[in-house]
């Protein structure tokens, strides 16, 4: 402990914590300073001064003593002990006049400042109380210990007596409570620094004394319980207790307190040979860093240790952490000075790093695995590169998936407050989950949706409710009501006769009409080369223009505001030109005005709610008869279509064929039942194809020469049906030339399996098919939708069509097959999409320009090298602001105030440096008015029978 006096402790311990302490609360300050009242802000200025004086002058200190060679004085310490002890105390108090509680949490860049306050404030205090320690125990003189341990005991009882007896009798006079209550409050405090001093004083005592009653012989008697038995039973006591102080029960936790322990029982004197010697000092190094771990999380708690002491009869056991510090530490000076008199110094030092760093590196090298797994996982599932193969083969563990799953669960999630106060989480583990956060999800997190559905995938099975509900908060999203309809709308459209294409505002005044505070919320489906460019909310009778941002980061800050019942508006794209559009709140029969700014090639129709608009005016501008060629992609009119000639496409079946874990059996029956209905069918046979697989598949011909029967019967069974994927390959892949693929699932598990996004986007590769097929046991098909609820029967006793009509259009980079049908299309060409977006003066050419890099991406979007991946996504979001062009990647959305604002570039940054597949937070789940009706009725009925109880227990009372 007597390196503590060295100057460099300083910088540890007061100068890079608060200067992290000093960035946690800047980043705050610079999204939530508008929200600031005068008075919130005298108290930013007040602490961020005297802190920020203090530091300095700490700094300084240190920077003065290391070049003067100078040991750390004694009063330094005392100053530092008697200013930093008041300063937290008040700093924590005011708390609420440093940020309002009318400051929302999610603003924050962290929900627990308290904590962190704590965090970064008691090293200095604590490297204070250690350096009086030093200074008042000389180290060549023998002291009786037994007062030291005797003030240790007799301040809880002290403050027990007090609590108990004196406080009481004190609250019935005529004082003033909340200056008494501040005294009493800083007397505490006063009062834990002095038990602290006392009991490291006498455990520091005790280490260096090489005689007396607690050495030699007897050592164990007290070793055994600090070492072996106090670690253990903490555990088990935070375990019992709820897992209060976090998540600690995993056997590793266990295991490596008794490793410790029984390290540290063992005579290190009673070895003869140093290298033995050396192996023993090693392996205590390593497991010091586990002890340091648990130090550094009591730390923050250590204030509070009084009150636990006299709460929880075993509270005591808070303290373990810090007196296992002391004993190990002075234990691994003494064999360093043994063991460097014996080797090089040099070796001595690279062990005692080297076994320090042995767990901090295991656990993050854990963690790369994990984050290496996930992002695999998350790149398979939902960022195929599906144009490249019609194969996907990896090598994905299914077990790691499982494990990774549950430990992004575990600490994926918000702190929560337990009863100290602080963001302890019973499924977390302190600092460590943060640390987790920031290695394996940028951050950000991963939504119970995708756990659903890479569980569903790699495992076969559903995640257990219970598992995501058990540590959710419940969080009501704003209800909705078929009540709040669009009341009025007006349509006023220019045409730019320079660039050829039209802006049309859409004004909508939306109507509340219920006695409630609704949402409004619709979806509708915009035409093809239509774009939106503007969008705004009226707010307290201003016009509030929506900002244009990451899809991701808007509806993160969206669903944050609603659960705040705050007032903001969003657009953004679902599936394909499906375009989600919402405004909150509503208050009871209210009318709010909206609008949006469409760019459009030529005049469309668009359904919004119960209104079809016409958009544009036909008397202003020529039919378009000719495929309309851009940068990236071609425009088709509906009239171009017509006129354009005809192609038939003749069908090929494309079997699918279920080999989850759920069809570890049926492999031969599938076999046969393809091999029935090709019999009963044979005109099928001609051109047949078949993928087989789970969430790894393969794609080969139906025929003999493939030998597909011994190619499915050797292909490994395992993990979900993800049907999704298989079919966004199996359309994407070039067809033999005029044919065109039917898909005909092949499986008895269709319930079971994994089609989650259906294929709007995929319009230009479906080319006018609409369904997919499966093949029944009794050789009939069931036919079910591509482009919506693609899980939901449409018809049963389905024929398969016998061909299909198309159009061929002529254009500058050559023949392109289109839907037959009388809308208008947007294609993406086959080379279009590459390099970055070219925005120009032209809207309509811009919206043109994003939608075909947004084409090319569902197609490529992981086509870049490692650590350049996504970067094209980036491009298109980059692409998007620059036109101020709405893309399937960017929102729309009006915010009422600057903090909101700040909040929203703050999260887009994140999201944006991160890895986009992750998410921002979780869906809120929305209520619709029935739903909330009915869980107002269960609460109604609980509470009654819960106040008829109550009568009936008074009743029963008085008779008695």
């Amino acid at each position: 402990m007597k390196n503590l006096i060295k100057p460099y402790w300083i910088l540890l311990t007061v100068t890079l914590p608060q200067l992290l302490l000093f960035g946690l609360y800047s980043s705050s300050f610079s999204i939530i300073k508008s929200l600031l009242s005068p008075q919130n802000l005298y108290y930013w200025q007040a602490y961020g001064l005297i802190l920020g004086s203090a530091w300095g002058l700490a700094t300084c200190y240190s920077v003065w003593a290391t070049i003067r060679k100078k040991n750390i004085n004694a009063y330094f310490s005392f100053i530092a002990l008697s200013f930093y002890v008041p300063i937290l105390y008040f700093f924590l108090a005011d708390q609420h006049k440093i940020i309002p509680g009318s400051v929302p949490n999610w603003m924050l860049s962290t929900s627990d400042l308290p904590l962190y306050v704590l965090t970064f404030l008691m090293p200095a205090i604590f490297h204070s109380v250690l350096r009086l320690v030093v200074f008042f125990t000389p180290g060549n003189t023998q002291h009786p210990n037994w007062w030291n341990f005797g003030l240790v005991v007799a301040i809880p009882v002290s403050w027990y007596l007090l609590f108990t007896i004196v406080l009481p009798a004190i609250n019935q006079g005529g004082i003033n409570k909340p200056l008494f209550q501040h005294i009493m409050l800083l007397i505490f405090a006063c009062s834990t620094v002095v038990f602290f001093f006392f009991l490291i004083r006498g455990v520091y005592s005790v280490s260096i004394t090489r005689k007396n009653f607690l050495s030699g012989q007897y050592q164990l008697l007290w070793q055994i319980p600090v070492f072996v038995i106090f670690p253990v039973a903490g555990l088990y006591l935070n375990q019992d207790l709820g897992m209060v102080f976090g998540n600690f029960a995993e056997p590793v936790f266990y295991g490596l307190a008794m490793a410790n322990g029984l390290l540290m029982l063992i005579p290190e004197k009673k070895i003869g040979n140093d290298i033995i010697r050396l192996a023993l000092f090693t392996a205590r190094s390593i497991t010091f860093s586990y002890i340091l771990y648990f130090f550094w999380v009591f730390l923050p708690l250590l204030p509070f240790s009084i009150i636990a002491i006299l709460i929880i009869g075993a509270g005591f056991l808070m303290l373990t952490p810090v007196l296992i510090t002391i004993l190990q530490a002075n234990t691994l000076r003494l064999s360093f000075i043994h063991l460097s008199a014996r080797f090089s110094p040099a070796i001595v030092i690279v062990c005692l790093l080297g076994g320090l760093t042995v767990l901090p590196l295991w656990v993050t090298q854990s963690y790369r695995q994990d984050r290496k797994q996930l992002h695999e996982a998350l790149a398979l599932v939902y960022a195929p590169n599906i144009s490249e193969s019609a194969h996907q083969l990896t090598n994905i563990n299914p077990n790691r998936i499982k494990r990774v799953l549950k430990n992004v669960h575990k600490n994926k999630g918000r702190t929560s407050q337990n009863g100290f106060g602080f963001g302890f989480d019973a499924k977390q583990k302190p600092y460590l989950s943060t640390f987790y956060k920031y290695i394996v999800l940028d951050n950000l997190t991963l939504s119970n949706k995708k756990i659903r559905a890479l569980h569903k995938i790699f495992l076969g099975t559903n995640v257990k409710q219970s598992d995501h509900t058990r540590t959710r908060r419940f969080v009501v999203g704003p209800s909705h009501s078929d009540q709040v309809t669009i009341d009025s709308v007006q349509v006023k459209s220019s045409f730019d006769a320079a660039h050829q294409y039209w802006r049309t505002w859409v004004h909508l005044d939306i109507q509340n009409a219920t006695k409630r505070q609704q949402e409004y919320r619709t979806k509708f489906t915009l035409p093809a080369g239509t774009w939106i460019s503007n969008y705004y909310l009226m707010m307290e009778g201003r016009k509030e223009y929506g900002i244009l941002a990451e899809k991701k980061a808007a509806m993160w800050v969206y669903n944050n505001i609603v659960s705040r019942r705050r007032d903001p508006g969003l657009l953004h794209y679902t599936e394909g030109n499906q375009v989600s559009f919402k405004v909150f709140p509503f208050a009871p029969e209210q009318t709010r005005k909206t609008g949006i700014e469409f760019v459009h090639k030529e005049p469309v129709q668009l359904t919004i709610g119960k209104h079809t608009l016409t958009l544009g005016d036909s008397s202003q501008q020529k039919s378009l008869t000719q495929a309309i060629s851009t940068h990236q992609g071609v425009y088709v009119s509906a009239l171009t279509k017509q006129q354009a000639p005809a192609k038939v496409l003749k069908p090929y079946l494309h079997f699918v064929v279920d080999l989850s874990a759920q069809a570890v059996k049926d492999k031969a029956m599938y076999v046969q039942r393809i091999r029935e209905y090709l019999k009963k069918y044979p005109q099928h046979k001609a051109g047949a194809k078949i993928t087989f697989g789970n969430f790894a598949y393969k794609s080969i011909a139906l025929n003999e020469q493939s030998r597909w029967e011994q190619q499915l019967h050797d292909f490994p069974v395992q993990g979900g049906f993800f049907i999704e994927s298989m079919f966004k390959r199996l359309f994407v892949q070039p067809a033999p030339k005029g044919t065109y693929p039917v898909a005909v699932l092949v499986s008895d598990h269709l319930d079971k399996a994994v089609f989650e996004h259906a294929m709007a986007g995929f319009a230009h590769q479906l080319q006018g098919s609409r369904y997919f097929y499966a093949l029944k046991p009794d050789h009939t098909l069931s036919s079910y939708s591509l482009l919506h609820a693609p899980l939901k029967k449409v018809k049963a006793n389905a024929a398969i069509p016998a061909n299909k009509k198309v159009r061929e259009i002529n254009t500058l980079s050559g023949m392109l097959l289109v839907a037959d049908n009388d809308q208008a299309s947007f294609y993406t060409l086959p080379k279009g999409g590459k390099g970055v977006p070219q925005i120009s003066k032209n809207a309509w050419n811009n919206g043109a320009e994003l939608w075909s890099f947004w084409q090319y991406y569902l197609l490529h979007p992981n086509d870049r090298p490692q650590y350049k991946a996504f970067v094209h996504r980036n491009n298109i979001i980059k692409g998007s602001f620059q036109a101020h062009i709405m893309s399937p990647v960017t929102s729309f959305i009006a915010v009422e105030n600057e903090a909101q604002k700040a909040a929203l570039k703050a999260k887009q940054e994140q999201i944006l440096k991160g890895n986009h597949l992750l998410d921002a937070g979780e869906e809120l789940q929305a209520m619709s008015e029935p739903e909330l009706w009915w869980l107002l009725g269960i609460l109604g009925v609980f509470f009654g029978w819960k106040q008829w109880q109550r009568k009936q227990k008074m009743q029963s009372g008085l008779h008695q």
